[in-house]
């Protein structure tokens, strides 16, 4: 389990002996904070680690040591500006990352080529389906289908088609989704804001939410949910704050 944390680099912890196991040197051992200050981690089909911090993305081989650090440089094709939220694998050729500012690229490692989405004015309603909603991404998730949820600080989700390249807008309640969890059985997804914990029907875009009510012990216990996970059986949790 890799645990990312502000300016302390990125850790590994072992639950079979509940205890941290290691550091990744490569990054905890930086100067730079923001370049320590862990957002995503993505162990990619070819065993790389790409790890999403402040200060651009990083690239680790097998052995955690660091191969390559990627940053934002408008004199030519680079990373987008912002911190790295969020790194999906697309294929074994291309990722997908989304960044707190600059939105969304397809990154080709092999030929180190970016290429920019490109975003609507979330402020000015704009809703263009070939565009994505807002330029702050904070996680992407890949589905059964190979469709991809983006979420943002703002109440709308993305569903990028990428067989025709289009972002749906699902409108959904509340902000600040910061992840979503996949439900293949049911079709759907869960995830948690600022509103509270919500599960999404894919087909019919159907949003049921759960909140927390004084009234009722067995309720949610807070409306602000800051994370959503599942465990080996199958149950939900949200963790409140």
């Amino acid at each position: 389990m890799w645990i990312g944390t502000e300016e302390g680099g990125l850790n590994m912890y072992d639950p079979n002996r509940f205890k941290f196991k290691e550091k990744f040197p490569a990054i905890s051992n930086l100067e730079n904070k923001s370049a320590r200050s862990v957002k995503s981690v993505h162990l990619d089909s070819k065993g790389r680690y790409w790890i999403g911090t402040d200060a651009g993305l990083m690239k680790l081989d097998k052995d955690k040591n660091l191969l390559k650090w990627y940053t934002h440089d408008e004199k030519r094709n680079s990373l987008m500006v912002g911190g790295v939220m969020a790194v999906q694998e697309m294929s074994p050729t291309c990722l997908l990352i989304g960044s707190w500012g600059g939105g969304l690229q397809r990154f080709y490692p092999e030929s180190e080529h970016f290429f920019t989405y490109a975003k609507n004015d979330y402020f000015k309603k704009e809703a263009d389906i070939t565009k994505l909603a807002t330029m702050v991404v904070l996680n992407i998730m890949k589905d059964e289908k190979d469709d991809y949820y983006i979420t943002s600080i703002f109440d709308v989700i993305d569903k990028y088609d990428t067989v025709n390249n289009l972002f749906q807008k699902i409108y959904i309640e509340g902000e600040w989704t910061w992840n979503l969890v996949n439900d293949p059985e049911n079709n759907k997804i869960w995830f948690g804001n600022n509103k509270g914990f919500f599960s999404l029907d894919k087909d019919k875009n159907k949003l049921t939410s759960y909140k927390h009510d004084e009234l009722n012990e067995n309720s949610l216990l807070s409306n602000v949910v800051n994370y959503v996970a599942r465990d080996t059986q199958g149950y939900f949790m949200a963790c409140n704050r």
